[in-house]
């Protein structure tokens, strides 16, 4: 045994993921050259066998009992205490926990049908469905045969190409379309064109942020965020929620912030042109205060364009006068009509 080799074994087992523990577990004890103590195969010395050698066993199996009761739950730990070496209690737990594995199946593929990409980058995403993946090929290895487990996998290595893009976010149906299209039939050859369409669409958002602050004076609410951000960094638009872009460029947002309809945003708003046209080609626009000065100490009339006195517009209208404060002499007009 070589006792300079600490115990690296990151699965706990809990009495749900035998197949994965059992799988890593064999790797560390075959990796220490210790698994003849698991399989039985290093059988205890006779009785008249060397001391040295009967010590020699008594360690190797303390120490593989001790890795395999590390490993697992204090629990269940505590309930295979009775068992003497190491390869009684691991054909205990097979014989307990393998034929376990049909309901952790299900529950992985519960799972995996549930696993969406959400606030995951694409990198985590991938390492969450490649853990429950790993799980699910090891629980079918122990199901079937050898042959029929080579078959199921490969097929199932097809059908993950297809279904991992299909959870990702909205913005990357673009290379959802190329991949199908070019019928590329292995994930790993998926996950690095993913990887960097991912990159690209983070750029992407980041100039969409510069450009944004470039047309302020068109922003949605300038007072108000048009953006929040993800724990992974990725923007999201404070008006739809959804990730990959921000409030500004949301091309489906149609209500004008100015005439209240929809259809069109306040940059491209009729009313407003409209009104913009109407000030500036009907004469000199109106002052604040309701009147335009003129030099001579007249005011200027909106609707006929005489000069009319100081007296009669200032605000104090003598009686009789059909002049009215805010710069109409002509009609009945009352104040703020057109």
């Amino acid at each position: 045994m070589d006792s300079s080799k600490p115990d690296v074994v990151t699965v706990l087992f809990n009495g749900k993921n035998f197949a994965l523990w059992e799988f890593q577990f064999r790797l560390h004890m075959q990796g220490r050259r210790l698994f003849s103590f698991l399989d039985g195969t290093a059988l205890p010395p006779d009785t008249d066998a060397a001391p040295k050698v009967r010590k020699d066993w008594a360690a190797n199996n303390a120490a593989v009992m001790s890795s395999l009761l590390g490993s697992m739950e204090p629990g269940i730990a505590l309930s295979l205490r009775g068992l003497p070496t190491a390869a009684a209690i691991w054909k205990h737990l097979a014989d307990l926990y393998s034929k376990a594995s049909a309901s952790r199946k299900y529950d992985i593929e519960f799972d995996l049908a549930a696993l969406k990409q959400g606030e995951l980058d694409v990198s985590s995403y991938y390492q969450e469905a490649m853990t429950l993946w790993t799980e699910h090929d090891l629980i079918t290895s122990s199901l079937v045969s050898a042959a029929a487990s080579t078959e199921v996998l490969q097929e199932r290595a097809s059908s993950r190409v297809m279904h991992f893009p299909m959870n990702l976010h909205a913005e990357f149906e673009g290379i959802r379309a190329s991949l199908l299209h070019r019928g590329i039939s292995t994930i790993e050859a998926v996950l690095p064109e993913l990887l960097r369409e991912e990159t690209r669409l983070k750029s992407q958002a980041k100039l969409d942020i510069h450009a944004s602050d470039s047309h302020s004076a068109f922003a949605v609410n300038p007072g108000r965020p048009q953006f929040a951000r993800t724990p992974s960094g990725e923007i999201i638009c404070h008006f739809c929620k959804e990730p990959g872009h921000i409030q500004f460029h949301y091309k489906k947002r149609s209500t004008c912030n100015y005439c209240k309809l929809e259809g069109h945003l306040i940059a491209n708003c009729p009313t407003l042109a409209r009104r913009g046209r109407q000030r500036h080609g009907a004469g000199p626009s109106r002052p604040r205060g309701g009147y335009q000065a003129r030099p001579a100490g007249g005011c200027l009339c909106y609707d006929c364009g005489s000069t009319i006195s100081w007296a009669v517009c200032g605000g104090r209208s003598p009686p009789g006068s059909r002049c009215i404060e805010g710069g109409f002499c002509c009609g009945t007009r009352k104040r703020g009509e057109r």
